[in-house]
């Protein structure tokens, strides 16, 4: 992704960081046991930034798809699940725990074939 909409979104991702940071240095958010802020807000841009590029490639799953707008919220918390357990979890285990994940929200009401497609993009993304 190039252009405006690039920027737009990474000036989302400093704004949301600095205002993450500034909340721990005014004590508003939860220190680590480490203590270290500076690693802690690191870690956040981090994990953010992952969790957009997910909501990003979900995203172009669900649309061509034909899913309602309003339906979106609830493949991204599928799919950010979903990458949580490819960053924790390699090869059998990651199927079995993947096709785990896929009942539970066919059973909340998802259609299935979907959520195969979303299962197969985030598979494919970098876990780190």
């Amino acid at each position: 992704m190039t252009g405006a909409g690039q920027a737009d979104r990474d000036d989302g991702l400093n704004r949301a960081v600095q205002r993450y940071a500034w909340r721990l240095a005014r004590g508003q958010g939860t220190l680590a046991r480490h203590g270290d802020a500076r690693r802690q807000t690191e870690a956040f841009a981090a994990g953010t930034a992952r969790i957009r590029v997910v909501d990003a490639h979900t995203r172009g799953v669900l649309e061509p798809r034909g899913v309602l707008p309003w339906q979106f919220v609830y493949y991204y918390a599928f799919a950010r699940r979903l990458a949580g357990i490819c960053r924790t979890y390699t090869g059998v285990t990651r199927d079995v725990e993947a096709a785990s994940l896929i009942d539970t929200w066919v059973h909340r009401g998802l259609d299935p074939e979907t959520l195969e497609a979303v299962s197969q993009m985030v598979k494919e993304l970098p876990t780190s």
